[in-house]
């Protein structure tokens, strides 16, 4: 009996596609685990006032009686990401949630604009010039709080930080980037909607080449013309490369839904979506 089911090409596949798939897909889930506190934050700037040159023509600025050359906003859109609600007392002493500018930008006011729950009790704790500190009372999943910056500063001119007992580290979500792979083809300029058609074309491509391949398994004739050979080796290459090329078109899948969602900004919570 257990000759038979090790001869058996079908039960053969079915051990090299859970051996070659099983581990990827070990390895994606697992390091997307959201077990652990985690806060995920997505930011959206807006420059107000470049080199003394406002929007408005009619509109200037002043702060603390000084003409202001440059304004800008920056909103950030904080959620809890995780399964497990966060509470003030995970906070680090010493590494409390704040916001702080470089060496060259200054803080000038914040505001809280909404919160996904009132009773999360997210507040402006205090205003400095180079820094800004949040306060709450705890964070359920998929609840956060969508608060303004108001700087003299450029996109990246704020870092958002603090650190949670036992939790993982913020997660900045930039849905303005794209992935590592158009970067290595040099299109980090090609819009967003272009990119995601040749990529979903790739891994149509992958797929078809995974099902020839699969065909291969079951057909000598097909085995003769993609490997140029039949027999025991030549279907033992079919199995390889069909797993293989299936693994591989599984993980871009798995990769451009993630992708898909983020450039969409499906993962912000609706209650935190800037419009």
């Amino acid at each position: 009996m257990l000759d038979v089911l090790l001869n058996n090409q079908i039960i053969q596949l079915i051990v090299i596609v859970f051996a070659v798939i099983g581990l990827p897909c070990t390895l994606y889930f697992g390091l997307n685990n959201p077990s652990k506190r985690q806060f995920s934050c997505s930011i959206y700037f807006a420059r107000i006032i470049q080199s003394g040159v406002s929007k408005l023509k009619k509109l200037n600025v002043l702060y603390e009686n000084n003409p202001v050359d440059c304004l800008s906003s920056s909103t950030f859109a904080l959620w809890n990401s995780g399964k497990i609600d966060i509470r003030s007392t995970d906070i680090a002493s010493g590494r409390e949630l704040k916001i702080k500018a470089d060496d060259k930008s200054k803080i000038l006011d914040a505001r809280i604009l909404k919160c996904s729950d009132e009773t999360n009790a997210f507040a402006i704790k205090k205003i400095e010039e180079k820094e800004v500190e949040i306060s709450f009372d705890f964070v359920n999943e998929n609840e956060g709080v969508l608060f303004e910056i108001i700087h003299n500063g450029g996109p990246r001119s704020l870092n958002i930080d603090c650190k949670i007992k036992g939790g993982k580290e913020i997660k900045i979500v930039d849905y303005s980037m794209l992935s590592s792979i158009s970067k290595v083809l040099r299109m980090e300029k090609m819009p967003n909607y272009v990119f995601f058609r040749f990529y979903l074309g790739f891994i149509i491509l992958m797929m078809l080449i995974a099902l020839f391949f699969t065909t291969a398994i079951y057909s000598d004739s097909v085995r003769m013309l993609l490997l140029k050979s039949k027999g025991v080796k030549s279907l033992m290459l079919s199995m390889m490369f069909a797993t293989g090329f299936w693994a591989y078109a599984l993980i871009l899948l798995l990769s451009f839904g993630s992708r898909l969602k983020k450039v969409l900004g499906l993962g912000i919570p609706s209650t935190l979506r800037k419009t």
